[in-house]
This record gives structure tokens, sequence and C-alpha cells, in this order.
């Protein structure tokens, strides 16, 4: 999963690219941690969560 597709955009304010950064990963990670903890029933893997911006 490549993050640095958004931020090659120099033109896009910081926020607005940390913001859709965390926005499209957010969404992807919660897709894998759901999935992961169907599997593993119990152990989350928190550290997959991307850090509040």
């Amino acid at each position: 999963m490549s993050k640095k597709r958004i931020t090659t955009r120099k033109n896009v304010d910081a926020k607005t690219v940390l913001a859709a950064t965390h926005t499209y990963c957010t969404f992807q990670e919660l897709t894998k941690i759901f999935l992961t903890a169907k599997k593993v029933a119990g152990k989350a893997p928190r550290s997959l969560k991307p850090p509040p911006p």
C-alpha cells in the first residue's frame, strides 16, 4: 500500500494531504484489521492503525 502517491502532489496544502492520507489509510487499514480480526477472533492488530493526525 503506497502512501507516497498522495504526497507527491506538492501543490496541495500539507494539511489536506495529511487528511487525505489518513482518510485513505484509515479505510484501507480498517478493512485489513476487520478481516484479520475475524480470522484471529480476539487479537485485534492495533499496531496497524494509522497514528492520529
